[in-house]
């Protein structure tokens, strides 16, 4: 039966350390609620009307862009491009080889 006498008084003493917890954080809050209410009895300056705004003069309108002619390919670029779709195409048969051998 001490156990439950222990028990109770380690409750109690918890019970209190919370009350006393709770009583100092109520007398900070009315504290810091009175610190408050001070910096409120300020009154704040009235604002200055903003000056009414110029009307923007109109924009010249720009002549339209002429498009530009697409610029042809040259012969050796031409012929780079036809031999890299080559290479692609033979690397391609022997990948389907090499899978057929398997």
């Amino acid at each position: 039966m001490g156990d439950g006498k222990n028990m109770k008084t380690k409750k109690e003493k918890k019970i209190s350390k919370i009350k006393e917890q709770l009583a100092q954080l109520r007398a900070k809050l009315k504290v810091d609620n009175e610190g408050h209410q001070h910096t409120k009895l300020k009154p704040k300056p009235p604002a200055k009307p903003k000056p009414a705004a110029k009307p923007k003069p109109a924009a010249k309108p720009k002549p339209p862009a002429k498009p530009k002619p697409a610029a042809k390919p040259k012969a050796e670029a031409k012929r780079k491009i036809k031999e890299g779709q080559k290479q692609k195409e033979r690397s391609r048969k022997k990948r389907k080889e090499r899978q057929r051998r398997r």
